[in-house]
């Protein structure tokens, strides 16, 4: 359904037309993200047009994951609303990150149960470390030039496969990545998993993962991944 300029409809119009409750208006209004008007003390609640189009920006947004007092901050800024639609999908992607983490770890734990192995034995393969100091200083010496924003720097340690990044990949990458964080705070202690060394960035909003294959002090393969503490 168009919405006309000036166009005035009933709190029962709106509420078929966006599939919510009376209640629902009700309570926004409370909440003072939006108002309803009315020609007298007795007369029916309607809503113009402009406060029917903030609604559906409203139930939109409400969709997408966002709280009301978010909302709030936002709703009067596509800009903002844009940039905490990010920050959502970061942290949603850190949840998943976990949870795909845990995952690999049970279907480990699972594989030893299947040969007849004690579960509990689990615990040392899973933390066991397999990566040369030299490598560690590889893993340190990249997160160092991605902070400091060097992308032309990390080509000697990068692998064929990794320099066949197009130009500007790494520079892109990491900024999309970075952008949601917020404030940066420090680098945590690496973690290492296997052969995969984690460098991991704590920042204000999500942290981010570095994770990197290192054979013989070269980079073969990188990937960023937000993750919460």
């Amino acid at each position: 359904m168009v919405i006309k300029m000036n166009d005035y409809k009933s709190i029962n119009e709106v509420c078929k037309m966006l599939d919510i409750t009376s209640r629902t208006i009700r309570y926004y209004e409370e909440l003072g993200l939006i108002s309803t008007i009315r020609d007298s003390k007795t007369a029916p609640r309607k809503l113009d047009s402009n406060t029917i189009v903030k609604l559906k920006k409203i139930c939109f947004l409400r969709q997408l994951g966002l709280q009301l007092d978010e909302i709030a901050q936002v709703i009067d800024d596509d800009a903002k609303a844009a940039e905490m639609m990010l920050e959502k999908t970061a942290i949603i992607e850190a949840e998943m990150a976990a949870m795909a983490e845990r995952i690999c770890k049970l279907e480990k734990v699972l594989a030893i149960a299947a040969e007849g192995g004690n579960i509990y034995s689990a615990a040392s393969s899973l933390s066991e470390n397999n990566v040369p100091e030299e490598n560690l200083e590889t893993a340190a010496e990249v997160t160092r030039l991605l902070l400091e924003e060097r992308y032309s720097e990390l080509s000697p340690y990068f692998g064929n496969s990794t320099n066949s990044f197009p130009d500007g990949f790494v520079e892109k990458c990491w900024k999309h990545h970075i952008k949601p964080c917020g404030r940066f705070i420090c680098i945590e202690e690496p973690v290492i998993d296997g052969t995969t060394i984690i460098s991991r960035l704590r920042y204000e909003k999500v942290n981010i993962a570095i994770k990197m294959e290192i054979y013989q002090k070269t980079v073969m393969r990188i990937m960023l991944q937000y993750y919460n503490k």
